[in-house]
């Protein structure tokens, strides 16, 4: 809400970006009511209400955001329920970012679980908010519980590939944490070997974008040995095996991720794992198509291989086979929503009848009212009377 009421309605420049940088100078010398104040006085915002800096800086997915920056200074004035306030309709929003849920958590503790409720609810695809939810339920002593809500957390994406990378499979941070208060040392221990694993990962891609192969590859080497099952860390190890010539180590990298990886696909496709280019490194396709072969031989409805098989022929270049895969995806399952967001693509040439196009259209309105999975266009010709049973008659 509203707590800029001092912007004057005068035409002024406006410089946010340098308040910005201001706001953020004053919170890191712990001036909170510094922060707060330039918040609400200053005119060179250029708006009149806080939200409206949203959409201007996205939310803001830094420690010197807006939203964040503004909310921990109401918190630390004591002013939580303000503070809340500006980060509620953010986390409503499904925001992967860990600092907003954690500045929700600072203002409100356990009392923040009905606001998590609700994120859950309207973002069926996004895990932060159960991530969180076991959180606070794990502040308030509900362990049981809290446990419970992680463990859904993971089984929506096991893979947690849309995390900012530092933020990089959070759930074994807060899963370790209960474990540890249920009296479970043993099993606290083996959950932050995955979260060593998580650091360890995020140290080789700094390497990695530095030019440092090799520091990359050991980093990543070390992450597999904490966390062998993981298809993400494999998949990383293997493409940076094979784009340094090391394809004889690379191979045994690539069968462990590609057998892994269909089942911790997840509900969305994970950013942190990009397909295009994974597939078309010659030897991660190769054993791609071994795996996922063995995969449908063993169980021809798949439908996370099949979706698989379809991206890495989109990847290549063989738009009709990746179709094919796609339909024979939503064949095994009608709401594989990954698959429907595929044929629903308008800008696929993919030779697909209008009825089929529309019928994918209807199902990812129905299974992804708010397009977290996917943005699909309209048909430029579409009958209108078809646009608006989808939107009226779908409606969740």
């Amino acid at each position: 809400g509203s707590f800029a009421g001092g912007v004057p309605s005068t035409p002024t420049p406006y410089y946010s970006g340098l308040l910005l940088s201001l706001a953020d100078l004053y919170w890191r010398l712990n001036r909170p009511a510094d922060v707060i104040s330039l918040f609400q006085n200053s005119p060179g915002w250029g708006v009149t209400d806080l939200t409206e800096l949203y959409a201007q800086y996205d939310g803001g997915q830094d420690a010197s955001s807006v939203p964040l920056l503004a909310a921990l200074a109401l918190t630390k004035v004591g002013e939580k329920r303000k503070a809340v306030e500006v980060i509620a309709p953010l986390i409503l929003r499904g925001t992967e970012f860990d600092p907003y849920y954690s500045a929700v958590l600072e203002a409100e503790g356990s009392r923040a679980i009905p606001l998590f409720d609700e994120a859950i609810r309207r973002n069926p695809f996004v895990s932060r908010p159960l991530i969180w939810k076991a959180k606070a339920l794990h502040l308030a002593h509900r362990d049981r519980e809290a446990e419970i809500a992680g463990r859904k957390a993971i089984a929506l994406d096991p893979s947690d590939g849309n995390a900012p990378a530092d933020q990089w499979q959070k759930v074994y941070t807060i899963l370790a944490e209960i474990r540890t208060s249920r009296g479970d040392a043993g099993g606290a221990a083996k959950l932050l070997r995955n979260v060593a694993a998580a650091k360890l990962m995020d140290h080789g891609e700094d390497f990695r974008r530095a030019g440092l192969n090799r520091r990359a590859i050991a980093a990543y080497q070390s992450a597999a040995k904490l966390w062998p099952d993981s298809a993400r860390i494999q998949i990383d190890l293997g493409g940076e095996l094979e784009t340094n010539g090391r394809n004889d180590l690379a191979a045994a990298h690539y069968r462990k991720a590609f057998s892994l990886f269909p089942d911790q696909l997840g509900r969305r496709e994970a950013t942190s794992i990009e397909l295009d280019r994974v597939f078309n490194h010659p030897g991660a396709a190769a054993i791609a198509a071994s795996e996922f072969a063995a995969r449908l031989k063993r169980n021809p409805r798949d439908a996370a291989t099949l979706y698989l098989n379809g991206r890495m022929a989109l990847a290549r270049g063989r738009d009709s086979e990746a179709v094919k895969r796609f339909l024979a995806a939503t064949k095994a399952d009608p709401n594989y929503v990954l698959a429907l967001a595929r044929i629903a693509d308008t800008r696929l040439p993919n030779a697909l009848s209008p009825a089929v196009v529309d019928s994918a259209l209807f199902a990812l309105r129905r299974l992804d009212p708010d397009q977290f999975v996917s943005r699909p266009e309209m048909r430029a010709l579409m009958d209108p009377a078809v646009v608006w049973k989808m939107f009226h008659d779908t409606r969740p």
